[in-house]
């Protein structure tokens, strides 16, 4: 019942996982841990520790943004976004 065609989570890396997310087609206002940990099967404390990494590089950044929560209300949630991904936004080619 695995979703998953990637590899295992013991396999991926930090630059597979950075890939992945520039092809995807992204979600306003980042991605959230939870979302992160569902789309390449990595364990939350796996995406935790990458998530710290990427931010203190510099290639991730960390802001808010509002998620609908289990109680159907929305929230205000810790995000990721790429910050190549942020620098493109409204460019054109």
């Amino acid at each position: 019942m695995s979703k998953r065609n990637s590899p295992s989570p013991k396999e991926i890396s930090i630059e597979q996982w950075l890939a992945a997310l520039e092809q995807s087609p992204g979600q306003e206002g980042g991605f959230t841990t939870r979302e992160i940990c569902e789309g390449t099967g990595v364990s939350i404390e796996r995406v935790r520790n990458m998530l710290r990494k990427l931010v203190k590089d510099g290639k991730v950044e960390c802001v808010r943004a509002f998620r609908l929560g289990i109680d159907n209300q929305l929230h205000h949630v810790p995000t990721y976004l790429l910050k190549s991904k942020k620098s493109h936004k409204g460019r054109s080619a």
